[in-house]
């Protein structure tokens, strides 16, 4: 290869401007939290983003660049690609590729049992209202997860003393459990021993986004903040942490949806919620809006959240929920499709919005205070911790699947595993062939609600 120029402007500001290649939009939605006030963002790439390792677009990483090309010094990756590649397309890297071994994480479910199975258990819905404790180890300590009767929160509405219900969800732990494991694989790699802590944590998320590209959460620096929130857990009476292991709840209490016993995999995912919360610490089943949901529970939410203006951060499937539920005041974020997390910015500001045009309702017609309904568990997380420390006089409910039993005549909501095996219990306990009667659905839902349905 003949000898490389080496631009004038080390940090390459003309080159990089000149060549296009930095996409302003997508840094700003990945870094925002990183980017001091005031400061542009190519400024802060050129400043300290790309030491860091930040990513002036999608498709080049200025860690792989530096390991393709050791020596640069404080000439900027991009600017130094430029100049290689004139006039050519950049190739694309990928984190992969740097490995000397390709050990990618399967995950073992434990065996499901099938006779007298306590997830078909339905029968005694009681086993599903609370109040109870659901005590567990790891790490050898003793832990508990609290489920309060649906009572104890929803009279919080009626006495308009708001709160957040936060939930880590099964999911998350999945998505933390792989992280771990990559760093572990990638702190290894000979070729990656030169760089940071930091910097490899990037890349791990980067091979977790490679590998498992359908979880959201691995979308650019996400994890790095859900990371970051983990580490400083919100200390607050009114802000209450739920964690859950599996999906929905089962009538034996098992920890984990499909095992009877922990698995290698399960030992895991305890453990991970030990590195994060102490025993002792209050933190509530994650599953209890859907406990609620099969006992019954729920059935006067409805009512209740008429004396509030209500916010809905969901997909347009669901704005149909201020209608549905009579709601007098119900405004509606819309989730995206695709790309909700890359956006989690910009939601992040009409959330703000949302809150002061709810509040200005609430001091206009002498309401309760609002409540703002989210779906979306580590997404909604990330919303509620920022919305809490600003704005801690709201109701911050995250319910997840639990509003889907309102929608079961509405093809495009999809019927969950937790949906199909409890559906019918839901209908009964929550009084909603009532409610499909007076929307006009003639055949009994309980009938339908398989047909159609995927």
């Amino acid at each position: 290869m003949p000898d490389i120029e080496t631009p004038p402007d080390l940090t390459g500001r003309g080159l990089i401007l000149q060549s296009g290649l930095f996409d302003h939009a997508y840094y700003v939605a990945c870094y925002r939290a990183r980017i001091p006030p005031g400061m542009d963002a190519l400024t802060h790439f050129l400043a300290e983003g790309w030491i860091d390792g930040l990513k002036p677009n999608p498709g080049f990483d200025p860690l792989l660049h530096g390991l393709r090309h050791p020596g640069l010094g404080a000439v900027n990756p991009l600017a130094d690609a430029i100049v290689r590649h004139r006039g050519q397309a950049m190739p694309s890297f990928r984190v992969s590729a740097v490995l000397s071994q390709t050990p990618r994480l399967k995950s073992t479910q434990g065996t499901r049992t099938v006779a007298g199975d306590p997830m078909l258990d339905i029968a005694d819905t009681a086993k599903y209202a609370g109040p109870m404790e659901i005590g567990f180890e790891a790490l050898g300590r003793p832990y508990k997860f609290l489920v309060p009767a649906a009572s104890d929160w929803l009279g919080r509405l009626e006495q308009n003393r708001p709160f957040a219900a936060a939930r880590i969800s099964h999911g998350d732990w999945d998505a933390i459990r792989a992280y771990r494991h990559y760093a572990r694989l990638l702190a290894r790699e000979p070729a990656l021993a030169n760089l940071t802590k930091d910097q490899i944590g990037l890349l791990t998320v980067r091979l977790c986004d490679e590998w498992h590209h359908d979880m959201d959460v691995y979308a650019e620096n996400v994890l790095t903040e859900l990371f970051a929130d983990l580490d400083g857990l919100t200390v607050h009476d009114d802000f209450l942490y739920c964690a859950a292991f599996k999906g929905y709840p089962t009538a034996d209490e098992r920890l984990f949806e499909w095992s009877l016993e922990p698995t290698p995999e399960d030992i895991e995912r305890l453990e991970l919620f030990a590195s994060y919360f102490a025993p002792g610490q209050r933190v509530y089943d994650a599953t209890v809006w859907k406990r609620w949901m099969i006992s019954g529970g729920l059935r006067p939410l409805p009512g209740l959240l008429r004396h509030h203006p209500v916010i809905l951060m969901a997909a347009d499937e669901l704005a149909s929920l201020g209608e549905r539920w009579a709601l007098p005041w119900f405004l509606h974020i819309p989730i995206p499709a695709t790309g909700a997390y890359q956006q989690r910015h910009d939601l992040l500001g009409q959330c703000r919005d949302r809150i002061a045009e709810a509040k200005a309702i609430a001091g206009r017609q002498a309401t309760r205070k609002p409540v703002f309904l989210m779906q979306g568990s580590s997404l909604a997380y990330w919303f509620m911790k920022r919305l809490f420390a600003t704005d801690p006089d709201v109701f911050y409910l995250d319910f997840g699947q639990a509003l889907h039993p309102w929608f079961y005549d509405c093809a495009a909501i999809p019927l969950r595993n937790w949906g199909r095996l409890y559906g019918p219990t839901i209908v009964r306990n929550t009084g909603l062939e009532d409610y499909y009667k007076a929307r006009g659905v003639k055949e009994p839902v309980i009938k339908t609600l398989f047909k159609g349905k995927k």
